[in-house]
C-alpha cells in the first residue's frame, strides 16, 4: 500500500514538472490588426526583437 502511494505521488510530481516545463516554453502569442474606415488592411511587417517569420493563410470562401 505504501509503495503504491509513493509511486502515485512520484507520477503526480513528474506530471507537474512536465506541465510546468511545457507552460514555461510556450511562445508568446501576438495578435496584430489594423483597420482604416472599418476596413481591415494587410500587415506586411511587425518590429520584433528577434528575427521571426509568420505565415498567414486567407481561407475565406466566396464573400466579395
Amino acid at each position: 500500500m505504501l509503495k503504491e502511494r509513493v509511486k502515485r505521488m512520484a507520477a503526480w510530481m513528474v506530471m507537474a514538472v512536465l506541465v510546468i516545463s511545457a507552460i514555461r516554453y510556450v511562445p508568446e502569442v501576438v495578435t496584430v490588426s489594423t483597420s482604416v474606415d472599418g476596413r481591415e488592411l494587410p500587415i506586411y511587417c511587425v518590429d520584433t526583437e528577434k528575427p521571426q517569420i509568420a505565415l498567414s493563410f486567407d481561407a475565406a470562401c466566396g464573400g466579395g
